[in-house]
């Protein structure tokens, strides 16, 4: 009877730890002034739903929030998931040392698909650039790690929520020297994109000019 007892107890206690392993901690954002934010955990994983599009720009720090430098240690996981309907668009900077790195995962979960893998600074403690980002569908996850040496300034993210469907009006001046401008999707012309659109604008001479192109 006490052996039947214990081996209950065990595989409470395993279950309780593997629960407490996997459990993952619902966050909000928070309101400061005009800004919109959230903090990374500095372990575990937590996760940030948005159930409409009110609110479209927010920003992401490290665990040290908006003015203070991460923790050593750090192996936090924050899952982002736009309303439905909606995408994700990531910018902004990164201070850090080159051994502390985000990793940026294209779903909701730290695996699969990296949109950015293990970006840092390009040396300790100099303020980065992350590249514009845009998910491909409605979540990213963001993991970020730091070792136990040094401490920076960490994360800046900037993060806007977007219909991927939603046209822009591509605006070119009516009025030119030297010849015309066109923009150009997939060698079509288009007067308006979409966010996810790469558009090429293509300068076409007149005679004595030379041809030109920018994306």
């Amino acid at each position: 009877m006490k052996t039947n007892t214990l081996f209950t107890l065990i595989a409470a206690l395993l279950m309780l730890a593997t629960a407490t392993a996997t459990a993952q901690n619902t966050v909000q954002l928070t309101q400061n002034g005009d800004e919109w934010y959230v903090n990374m955990p500095q372990k575990g994983t937590s996760t940030l739903t948005l159930t409409d599009a009110t609110i479209t720009t927010f920003k992401v720090y490290d665990d040290g929030g908006k003015n203070g430098n991460y923790s050593s240690g750090c192996k936090g996981t924050l899952v982002l998931t736009a309303p439905e309907g909606y995408d994700i668009q990531l910018s902004g900077n990164i201070t850090t040392e080159t051994y502390d790195k985000l990793t940026v995962y294209d779903n909701n979960e730290a695996s699969g698909n990296k949109l950015i893998s293990e970006f840092s600074s390009s040396s300790n403690g100099t303020l980065t650039n992350i590249p514009t980002t845009l998910s491909t569908g409605q979540s990213i996850t963001l993991y970020f790690y730091s070792d136990n040496i040094y401490n920076y300034k960490g994360l800046d993210l900037t993060i806007r929520i977007f219909d991927p469907n939603e046209e822009f009006a591509i605006t070119i001046p009516s009025a030119t020297t030297g010849g015309s401008i066109s923009a150009i999707i997939d060698e079509t012309e288009v007067t308006s994109a979409n966010p996810s659109n790469v558009v090429t604008l293509t300068a076409s001479p007149d005679d004595g000019y030379i041809s030109a192109t920018s994306q």
